[in-house]
């Protein structure tokens, strides 16, 4: 895998270089030996974790625990509002499907 960040001259280069490590120690993490079809068929991951990293152009998290728990927290939360939806709609199907 290659990474580019463009980056201007004020930015600090080893500061840049560590973001990089940390970023592709935490994909190894979340995808177990990352690939580039990870990176192709997870983009809303890989937005998310870049997201935990980088705030408008400025690096506010280099804690690769922080962002790991984020991400697990974030998919938590996805999979309550899936199971709560699930249930609604099988609770409209079903008084739908009962005769009255």
């Amino acid at each position: 895998l290659f990474f580019i960040f463009h980056i201007d001259t004020t930015e600090n280069e080893l500061g840049i270089l560590d973001l990089i490590q940390v970023l592709v120690e935490t994909l190894d993490q979340v995808f177990e030996n990352v690939c580039e079809l990870d990176l192709i068929f997870n983009m809303d991951t890989i937005h998310f974790i870049l997201d935990e990293y980088i705030v408008g152009g400025l690096v506010i998290e280099t804690n690769m625990k922080d962002v790991l728990e984020a991400l697990h927290l974030q998919k938590v939360e996805v999979l309550k509002t899936t199971s709560t939806t699930s249930i609604a709609s099988l609770k409209s199907m079903i008084s739908s499907t009962t005769p009255k």
